[in-house]
């Protein structure tokens, strides 16, 4: 299926007339925050579909619980000055900082096409491009709070370790990082063989998907996830996801030296 087909289908799937109407009308005026929307090519490879006014409001919409969760876990918001968007996309959470964060901001992700569409369009923070493996670009100790959405659910157990380290170079003593997984609310998407492995706490990922690609999902216990993460990251709060197909997410701490 090519793109412009891809993008239909993928928006057909979504498309009922309350959201038909609201697209009609978020493209007719310009976007509340009035920063520029991306294009629907990569809004898709984000999302998997092309409606700019889901893309904003569910993006807005997730980083509202991303500040309630942390508050959860007793991070104070006022402390946190430098943020990364680990996994930023095209711009759809770090748009949305602002209403919550007066700090710094930075993304970064594996695509480059995304990445050059944020910097180009996004003036308010800094973006580069990583690869599948650390390090980034950054810095020893540079930031306060690192998040990545959907980022560890498309990375194998040997790449997460490495990331993990990552995270501790570039995160400051006592910086925050806040991540999700495929946990409970996923399991009934696999088969009986993937199931017996994840209930015996091992990773499970579908054979067959390049890493680094969206297709390529892997799916992990609590058990599993806090096992295998390095000691100096002390869990704050484990959230699991409440509804069918919602992501858990997790957050810790760099313990200070």
């Amino acid at each position: 299926m090519r793109g412009a087909a891809r993008i239909a289908y993928g928006s057909a799937t979504v498309a009922t007339p309350a959201v038909l109407w609201r697209e009609l009308v978020f493209r007719l005026r310009k976007s509340p925050d009035r920063q520029p929307i991306p294009p629907s090519s990569l809004i898709y490879e984000v999302v998997g579909h092309g409606f700019a006014s889901l893309y904003y409001d569910l993006g807005r919409r997730i980083v509202g619980e991303m500040t309630d969760t942390l508050r959860a876990a007793g991070v104070d918001l006022s402390r946190i000055h430098r943020i990364l968007d680990f996994g930023c996309g095209c711009g759809r959470l770090i748009r949305h900082l602002h209403e919550h964060f007066d700090a710094k901001l930075f993304g970064t992700d594996y695509n480059s096409r995304l990445v050059a569409w944020c910097d180009a369009n996004l003036e308010f923070a800094g973006f580069a491009t990583n690869e599948l493996l650390p390090p980034l670009h950054y810095a020893a100790s540079s930031f306060d709070l690192i998040y990545a959405r959907s980022v560890y659910t498309h990375l194998s157990e040997e790449s997460q370790a490495l990331w993990f380290q990552e995270m501790l170079r570039v995160l400051d003593d006592g910086g925050v990082f806040l991540f999700t997984t495929h946990g409970d609310a996923f399991r009934d998407r696999l088969t009986a063989a993937e199931r017996q492995q994840y209930d015996a706490d091992e990773i499970t990922i579908p054979a067959g998907v390049h890493e680094g690609s969206n297709a390529f999902g892997t799916f992990q216990t609590r058990r599993y996830t806090e096992r295998h993460m390095p000691k100096e990251l002390e869990l704050l709060l484990h959230v699991p996801g409440r509804a069918r197909w919602e992501q858990d997410v997790y957050v810790v701490r760099k313990k200070s030296v």
